[in-house]
């Protein structure tokens, strides 16, 4: 041994041994080796520690959710974890052996990994549970002879058997057409099963309940199962499937207190009874965790039932698209998908507010927190121009006003006609009076309403006279016809400006225009520089 226990002791000795030309891999020269890492700093740290930093520097999510059938993520996570894994093994001897004698750095499996990759971590992983994927490289079924082949291959039999004996903590399952998971999943236990996402090629639905009583995420695509006996789900999606009965739904959710996110998306053939009917349960359901709704493309019985019963914390984020199709209870509806977000204000966050009013189309959101889509069938006469903006103002009647004023400073409008734009500007100024900034799109229209809607103050309470938007600040317009004269708009930009001016006005400049398409006099754009306001044109 060297003379000096020192990393530069070590390092003296191993050049002067290695200098004789004596084999370097002897059993001697390796504990020798060991013993001098082991006086490293990065050596020296808490095992404790040491796994802190790897999960800091691995992915969070060693296998992901398909969103609406796009899985090459879901795929390709698994190798980009041991991308990471096999480099952070680089970094030193210490840290390679740790990782190589640590089981739980080895239970990500995938039947895409080579026969070399999958036999050491079977070795590796000791009796870990297994994240595992199941799945065709490419997995494109509908392009590739190769996926649409019928059933199960034999290897991805032997695969799936030897995974669903070692037990799975995540399963990712893509079946192919043809192929019956039935076998692998139901009428066994699965004790450890956290995580289960099964993708279908084309329908399937299994009979049998699933038993996981540790089951918290339920991803369901193409494919439908019991939700029977699940009491700790945290996340349940179905998409392009068909839906339990409305009872059973409305009793599954009552089961699972923690559940934070719901989503049901193209789910069709609903066989439920009446959301009114005294089968179905009407007790609230109360959701203390949620934080994510998706209900999109979904019937809409369905939906003003949900709604009707879900009580969701403040931070709850909520999406809805629905067809409203001959329905008599849109009002209802709009009322009750407001009070799912009655809070979002108070969360103090600030907030992009955002309105489209066209023929057979309402949109209302409000940025990432919430979303409320309305849609009639082509077919359908359209919403009603007077009837959509009604049902804008339930929806955002049902919000806490106070705090909601104070989150939104921008807005961006959408429009058919000139007369629904300014309808939609009095929503705002009635909603959202504090609004800095304004974004509007247009297809067609005299403008000289709306110019009349910006410049002109209007009577108030107590004989008084107010502008619509007083703090506007910032004015984005694009028009759909290039041949649209512009000056009018400038007229704006520059009316509010010189009355700002004046005291007491209550009205803020306007300091930046964007025009967006149409044409411009040039005397126009020397008037803007005169009141020293910013202007962009674009197109």
């Amino acid at each position: 041994p060297p003379a000096s226990s020192t990393v530069k002791g070590y390092d003296r000795f191993l050049a002067n041994y290695e200098a004789t030309g004596v084999n370097q891999h002897t059993s001697f020269m390796i504990q020798v080796k060991q013993r001098r890492n082991a006086l490293l700093p990065i050596g020296r740290l808490p095992r404790e520690l040491t796994h802190l930093v790897f999960h800091f520097v691995l992915p969070h999510q060693r296998l992901g959710r398909p969103d609406c059938g796009e899985l090459t993520r879901v795929i390709g996570l698994p190798i980009r974890y041991y991308l990471a894994l096999f480099k952070i093994r680089q970094v030193s001897h210490c840290w390679d052996q740790d990782i190589c004698s640590t089981p739980s750095f080895w239970t990500v499996m995938s039947s895409l990994f080579t026969k070399a990759l999958q036999d050491l971590i079977w070795r590796r992983s000791g009796n870990m549970a297994l994240d595992a994927v199941v799945a065709r490289n490419g997995y494109c079924f509908w392009t590739n002879e190769e996926h649409t082949a019928q059933g199960w291959k034999e290897g991805e039999t032997a695969y799936l058997e030897q995974v669903m004996e070692r037990g799975v903590r995540e399963l990712y399952m893509h079946v192919p057409k043809g192929g019956d998971p039935s076998r692998y999943i139901t009428n066994v236990l699965h004790p450890r099963l956290a995580k289960l996402h099964i993708s279908h090629y084309n329908f399937f639905s299994i009979a049998s309940p699933l038993l996981a009583p540790q089951l918290t995420d339920l991803y369901l695509n193409n494919c439908s199962l019991p939700l029977d006996g699940l009491t700790k789900l945290q996340s349940l999606a179905l998409h392009s499937t068909t839906c339990p009965t409305l009872v059973q739904l409305l009793q599954t959710l009552a089961a699972s207190p923690l559940l934070e996110e719901l989503q049901l998306t193209w789910v069709g053939d609903i066989h439920h009874t009446q959301p009114f009917d005294g089968d179905v349960p009407g007790e609230p359901l109360n959701m203390a965790y949620l934080d994510k709704v998706v209900l999109e493309h979904v019937p809409f019985d369905l939906v003003a039932c949900l709604l009707d019963r879900l009580v969701a914390p403040a931070r709850c984020r909520s999406f809805i698209d629905v067809n409203i199709k001959g329905s008599p209870n849109k009002p209802l509806l709009c009322q009750q998908a407001g009070r799912l977000c009655r809070s979002l204000g108070v969360t103090g966050k600030k907030l992009n507010f955002s309105l489209t009013i066209r023929c057979r189309f309402i949109l209302v959101a409000l940025g990432d927190k919430s979303r409320l889509c309305l849609r009639e069938n082509e077919e359908e006469h359209d919403v009603g121009f007077s009837q959509s903006s009604k049902l804008v103002r339930l929806f955002l009647n049902e919000i806490d006003k106070p705090s909601l004023q104070d989150s939104i400073e921008e807005s961006w409008v959408w429009a058919d006609s000139v007369s629904q734009l300014v309808e939609e500007i009095d929503i705002l100024d009635e909603f959202f009076p504090n609004l800095c900034s304004l974004r509007f799109e247009v297809d067609n229209g005299d403008f000289d309403a709306v110019v009349r809607a910006l410049t002109e103050t209007n009577p108030l309470a107590g004989g008084s006279h107010g502008w619509l938007l007083p703090k506007l600040s910032t004015l984005w317009v694009n028009l759909d016809d290039d041949d649209f004269a512009c000056d009018g708009l400038i007229d704006v930009a520059i009316k509010r400006s010189q009355a700002a001016a004046l005291p007491l006005s209550g009205v803020s400049p306007i300091v930046k225009l964007t025009l967006v398409h149409g044409n411009v006099q040039r005397e126009s754009l020397a008037r803007l520089d005169e009141m020293g306001i910013t202007y962009h044109l674009d197109a």
